[in-house]
């Protein structure tokens, strides 16, 4: 007689008229096991795109001042445009999108003076 075999998910004996092969009890043991190693092969991906993302960053090279200085012009334009956006945007957004684009603005001025 052979020994009792066991569920690999749930511990479970298995039925004396399951394949030798057999690794779970029922279906749906067999089921969840293989929802539990899919969440877990999606939590690792998800959990690697971030540690690639996360990693960092390279040192930027140095900045001159005409190019500090477009970038300057290009977040004011950048912070116009949004505003503009915000008039046609949702109403739960719109105070949200005129307060981003108003501090953008606002720091603009305050250290460029424009």
């Amino acid at each position: 007689m052979m020994p009792p075999r066991h569920c690999c998910r749930c511990g479970a004996e298995l039925p004396a008229t399951a394949a030798p092969h057999a690794r779970y009890c029922s279906p749906a043991c067999r089921n969840a096991a293989y929802k539990a190693r899919k969440r877990a092969e999606r939590a690792d991906r998800v959990h690697a795109q971030f540690s690639e993302r996360a990693e960092a960053p390279k040192a930027a090279a140095p900045v001159g001042e005409e190019e500090c200085a477009a970038l300057v012009m290009e977040l004011a334009m950048a912070a116009t445009t949004l505003k503009e956006a915000a008039q046609t945007a949702p109403p739960q957004l719109r105070a949200r999108l005129y307060r981003i684009a108003d501090g953008c603005l606002r720091s603009v001025e305050s250290e460029v003076g424009l």
